[in-house]
Formats: C-alpha cells, sequence, structure tokens
C-alpha cells in the first residue's frame, strides 16, 4: 500500500453504528420483494413493494444519494451519498439504517462482491475505489482507478471488476485477489455504467457522448478486449437479464439487446431521462428510474412493455442493482396483550411479507409459545397474576424474521370474571 492509499484509508475511517429504529404499529399490505431507489433531491431511499408497485417507506440518507447496491441475500442496502461524502447500510428487514461510514470524497457508484464479502465504492473526487469489510464496515483497501469513477461490476465469480470512469473515457479492469488495475479500456466517451452477464464471460459499458462515441461497449472478460459495439444512442444505465438480455437506458426509454447478436430486439419508452435500471431476481420484471420524469417505470419482460409507472419524491438516478431478492418478513405491529384466565392474548397487524408469502407467526409469553396462522393469538397455560414479556414473530418459505416489539401483560387480568369450578346450589 503506498503512501496515497494511506492517507486515503485514513480520510475514510471514520464510522457511526446507529440504533435500530423503533417499530410503529402499522399495518401493512401484503408485499413483494423490494426496490430501493435513492432519491437524491429528496436525501432518501424510496422502498418500493415490486407486487403493488408503490411506495411503502422513505429511509433518511443523507446528502445527495446516487449509487445503491443489495447485498445478494437481500439482507443489507448500500447507499453512496454524494454530497454527505459518506455510505450507509439499512436493514432490510426493518427498513432502519444501522450504520453510517465516512468516505473520501464524492462516493457514487457501489457494488457488492458475489458472496457478500466486500463493497466496493467509486470515490470520484479522488479517482479511486474504496472497499468496505461488510462485517467490519470500515475501509480496509483503496484502489486508483481513472478519472471520475462512476460506476463498478462485477464477474459471477468476483474474480474481477469492471470500472466505469466518466472523465477518463475508460474501462478500469480489476483483479480482486490483489486489487491491481490489470488493464484500462479506453471507450472513446463518458463511461458512465457497468453490468456484467450471469455466465460472467461479458462485460457490457454505457458511454454518453458526441456521435460515435455514444452506445453500449461489449467486453470479453477472458481477453479484457473490446469485441463489440451497439449503437442506442447516449447510453446511461446498463443491466443484465437472468437469461442474459441486456437493458440500456438512454434519452427517454431502454432498449432491449439480444446477447447473441449483439442487436437491440425493442426499445420501450420510459419516461423522462431515463438513467439508472436493474432487473428482477426471477428476471420477469424491469425497473427504469427515470431522473427528470421523478418516476420509475416498471417493464414486463415477457411483454416489453411498460405496465405501470411509480411516482417518487424527486429526480433519481439509481446507479447499481437496486432491486432485491425474497426475504423474510418483517416484524408484526403488535397492537395489544391482554390478560385472559391463564393466558394472554396478543392482537397484532400482519407485516410485509419479503416477497414470500407468510406461512404462520409464532406467538410468545415468557417461556410460553403457540403458533397460528393469523392474529389474535392465545398463549396458554400461564399462571394467573404473573407478569409476562410477549411479542411476536411471522415466518415464510425464506424463514423467520424480526420480533415484534414487545409488550408486558399479566396472565389472569381481563374484562371478564374466569370461575374456575363451582357447585350446584
Amino acid at each position: 500500500m503506498n503512501s496515497a492509499t494511506a492517507r486515503r484509508l485514513s480520510a475514510c475511517a471514520g464510522i457511526a453504528i446507529g440504533a435500530l429504529s423503533a417499530l410503529a404499529p402499522t399495518e401493512y399490505a401484503i408485499a413483494g420483494p423490494y426496490a430501493y431507489v435513492p432519491v437524491a433531491s429528496s436525501y432518501t431511499v424510496s422502498v418500493i413493494d415490486t407486487a403493488t408497485n408503490t411506495v411503502v417507506h422513505g429511509v433518511p440518507a443523507g446528502e445527495g444519494p446516487i449509487g445503491v447496491a443489495v447485498s445478494p441475500d437481500g439482507l443489507r442496502v448500500y447507499v453512496a451519498s454524494q454530497n454527505a461524502h459518506s455510505m450507509i447500510v439499512i436493514d432490510a428487514l426493518t427498513d432502519a439504517v444501522v450504520g453510517t461510514l465516512a468516505l473520501a470524497s464524492d462516493p457514487f457508484g457501489l457494488a457488492v462482491t458475489p458472496d457478500g464479502s466486500q463493497i466496493y465504492v467509486t470515490l470520484s473526487g479522488i479517482d479511486a475505489i474504496a472497499v468496505v469489510d461488510a462485517q467490519s464496515f470500515t475501509v480496509v483497501d483503496t484502489i486508483d482507478v481513472g478519472m471520475t469513477p462512476r460506476a463498478i461490476a462485477f464477474t459471477s465469480d468476483g474474480g474481477k471488476a469492471y470500472v466505469a470512469n466518466q472523465n477518463g473515457g475508460s474501462v478500469s479492469v480489476i483483479d480482486t485477489q490483489d486489487n491491481s488495475v490489470t488493464r484500462a479500456l479506453p471507450v472513446g466517451g463518458f463511461a458512465l455504467a457497468t453490468a456484467v452477464n450471469p455466465a460472467g464471460t461479458r462485460a457490457y459499458v454505457a458511454v454518453s457522448g458526441a456521435g460515435a462515441a455514444s452506445g453500449l461497449i461489449v467486453v470479453n472478460t477472458a481477453t479484457d478486449a473490446i469485441v463489440a459495439s451497439i449503437p442506442v444512442g447516449e447510453a446511461r444505465g446498463v443491466a443484465v437479464a437472468p437469461d442474459g438480455r441486456i437493458y440500456v437506458t438512454h434519452d427517454d426509454s431502454v432498449s432491449i439487446v439480444d446477447p447473441e447478436t449483439n442487436a437491440v430486439v425493442t426499445t420501450v419508452p420510459t419516461g423522462e431521462t431515463a438513467y439508472g435500471v436493474s432487473v428482477s431476481r426471477d428476471g420477469a420484471r424491469a425497473y427504469v428510474v427515470n431522473t427528470n420524469g421523478h418516476s420509475v417505470s416498471v417493464i414486463d419482460t415477457a411483454l416489453g412493455s411498460v405496465i405501470a409507472t411509480i411516482p417518487l419524491a424527486g429526480g433519481a438516478f439509481s446507479l447499481g442493482n437496486f432491486v432485491g431478492p425474497p426475504i423474510m418478513p418483517h416484524p408484526p405491529a403488535l397492537r395489544a396483550a391482554s390478560g385472559r384466565h391463564r393466558a394472554i392474548q396478543l392482537d397484532f397487524d400482519a407485516p410485509r411479507d419479503g416477497g414470500s408469502s407468510i406461512i404462520d407467526y409464532t406467538a410468545t409469553c415468557g417461556a410460553f409459545s403457540v403458533t397460528g396462522t393469523a392474529s389474535p393469538l392465545m398463549v396458554a397455560g400461564l399462571n394467573n397474576g404473573t407478569t409476562y414479556t410477549c411479542s411476536v414473530v411471522a415466518r415464510n418459505a425464506i424463514g423467520v424474521g424480526p420480533s415484534s416489539r414487545a409488550l408486558n401483560a399479566i396472565a389472569g387480568v381481563a374484562d371478564a370474571i374466569f370461575i374456575d369450578d363451582f357447585e350446584a346450589p
């Protein structure tokens, strides 16, 4: 590590871990997997339920959030806030900011390694990449790249990373084993975004600029040579679907490219200034963020057409993979814990299901539990007059979600009078 790198690491070392937000007893509609769209002008991340195509929450994200990446397991969301010179991490199960990391200068885009162990963040102000350890949430290395790095993408095995350098007009190729730059590929224009196909054999670079410099550049990852240039206009964002089709945004639309022929199959009008694009893990939907349109266009990939438009609170770019996989349910909203004869009844609202239908709920009071499929649940076998701390969790096919808030209740204290035994007169 050279002295310049050491100085950058020192400048990036500040970290503050925040507490989880308190849960309010709010009732949510049954939800799907979530999309996370940083809205730069409102300093928030819009959490979108992809089942209903609605914004269900806004998470404070610092000044100028732009880049975003969801961890492979969907449980963490990382957001780069350019003007705040920081990165935050959001707990996807609670929508709470659980960490903030100060970074050296103008973080813009970011990506998570396929194993989820590290986050690579472009620092456009110092022409470098910060490598962040996901466990300790600290910067562990800094890599010098081209001028004004904007976006980064990994091969499927995590062995290489491709960095789009806007003002450098190039793509830096990083060997992630030692974080060395092995090649700089000139692209002739402003390199704005990168993506790699699921097989890891091709990298795609969105290039904007005058004339022939604009379009989608195709890189053979085995040789790191440019093998094709696809004219699509001034490209801004790019994503690859599970089936290998490429979605590239430009103007007010997104073009879908066949990976075998490198030909545009169709172009779908979206909204004003189409920028960030991400495809759901099942490949059924593509999501296009329209910067000046203040919206997200939802595309049915089978139909090749927009099926919904989601309004946002302001302008957004959303560079990176911003659609997550199904996760465990959110915490149920526990409304009341009421004493009954040798029991406590728990009333709660169904939480967002994380994109997988809720199978059942488990209510617990002290060492006693009961499982059922709906509210209310009655925990029995308790001792009258004893205070118990009670909570509820929800379970889906992915697993058991976080616990609700805890409430205390006394068994045997209720509106009704319970009589254990009596004799006939």
